[in-house]
């Protein structure tokens, strides 16, 4: 059966997806990976992570093993609530839901706000997934640029102003202002203020993903953007992947309660509950002072990785190279002089220097940023990034021998 005539017409412009592409790159072993920003197995607690689960069966089974209801189960919707405000994030269970990861949480509010044609504001670049997910609800992405102090506000005001004159404004803004995803950039202070200031002003949501924000390597942590938020319109995601593990893929949304309800239906009408398993290991894990110290083991190890990295670049990268020095998270961007098509010259990366990393076009709606590249530190070994960053470099200083 072909189902070609069957797609929806909001599925047909969809037609490939870079996230499964570097999936699949993981997949082959012989390859130094430094694509995907997977966390490292040997940075967690494995042994206490399996005595957690041992005791949450042995101890709870009916509540670890049964549906739970649709926002999560209390206690743990109090618990993330509770690690908000260590943050300076006012939220009770009423503001907060428990989602399938934050990227979930996203898809669920592409759901309820994306109308076809509408708009979505991001950074340039910006997580590739997000521009998938709003492309499969018929919208599209609009990306500001970004210089070393993350999103430009001036130039997001002007947007905002030019918006409101020709009478559309945007549905959101998403925005991941701490070690930024794919640059690694931290937003300045500054402009967190006056982001979340343009979107009160303007009447335009924020969404912030603060996916690494508790995996700070150096520097004060800035405030979260909610912690800002007067007027209830910053939406704030997280994730358990980087700091728990990915493997329970669990993840929250904070928000004004009247969004959570809406949010609740939308979730009613597709996972119907969030891993009950998982928000009981989670908990536990939490209130014996693990997850506390794992985060502190994650950091250690991070930190170690993305200074054998950034030293690994400036031995071996083309002379006139740039790459961001992030103060935290997984990744770091980096930009090639010359002509280099990145996304051109994956397969030979690959099949002949057994190295991967992720184009940079992959986090531009419109395929831009052709000499740009993200490497992630936070999987592959320090002697296999040096060795990764090694093999890259001479890949890609030998094309701009041959380019001249």
């Amino acid at each position: 059966m072909s189902f070609e005539t069957l797609y929806a017409d909001r599925t047909r412009a969809i037609k490939h997806s870079d996230v499964a592409r570097i999936f699949a790159i993981i997949e082959k072993g012989d390859v130094i990976s430094l694509a995907g920003g997977l966390p490292d197995p040997n940075l967690l607690y494995v042994t206490e992570i399996q005595e957690v689960a041992a005791k949450v069966l042995r101890e709870i089974p009916e509540q670890a093993l049964q549906y739970c209801p649709t926002p999560g189960l209390t206690q743990f919707r109090e618990f993330v609530a509770q690690r908000a405000g260590e943050r300076s994030v006012l939220a009770g269970v009423e503001n907060t839901i428990i989602t399938g990861g934050a990227l979930q949480a996203f898809d669920y509010l592409c759901r309820l706000l994306l109308e076809p044609g509408d708009e979505v504001i991001t950074e340039a670049p910006t997580y590739l997934a997000i521009i998938h997910t709003v492309k499969t609800y018929s919208g599209y992405t609009t990306g500001v640029p970004m210089d070393e102090h993350g999103m430009r506000t001036d130039l997001l005001a002007q947007i905002l102003s030019d918006r409101r004159e020709a009478g559309k404004m945007p549905k959101f803004i998403y925005v991941i202002p701490n070690f930024h995803n794919p640059t690694g950039l931290t937003l300045a202070a500054e402009r967190r203020s006056e982001l979340v200031r343009l979107g009160a002003e303007y009447g335009v949501p924020i969404i912030e993903d603060d996916a690494y924000g508790e995996l700070q390597l150096e520097g004060e942590p800035q405030p979260l953007l909610k912690s800002l938020d007067e007027t209830g319109g910053v939406i704030f995601l997280g994730t358990f992947s980087k700091i728990f593990c990915p493997g329970v893929r669990l993840g929250w949304m904070i928000a004004e309660p009247e969004l959570v309800q809406k949010m609740i239906l939308v979730k009613q009408a597709n996972d119907q509950c969030p891993n009950s398993m998982g928000q009981k290991m989670i908990q536990e894990f939490g209130e014996k002072g693990l997850l506390a110290k794992q985060i502190i083991k994650i950091r250690h190890g991070l930190g170690r990785r993305r200074l054998v990295m950034q030293e690994a670049l400036q031995k071996f990268f083309p002379p006139g190279t740039q790459w961001t020095n992030p103060q935290g998270g997984y990744f770091t961007w980096a930009t090639l002089p010359g002509a280099v098509d990145t996304e051109e010259l994956l397969p030979t990366a690959v099949d002949q220097w057994r190295a991967a990393y992720v184009p940079g076009c992959c986090f531009f709606p419109d395929r831009s940023g052709p000499n740009t590249l993200r490497l992630s530190y936070s999987l592959a070994t320090e002697e296999a990034i040096q060795e990764g960053i090694s093999r890259l470099g001479e890949m890609f200083g030998n094309h701009l021998a041959q380019v001249g």
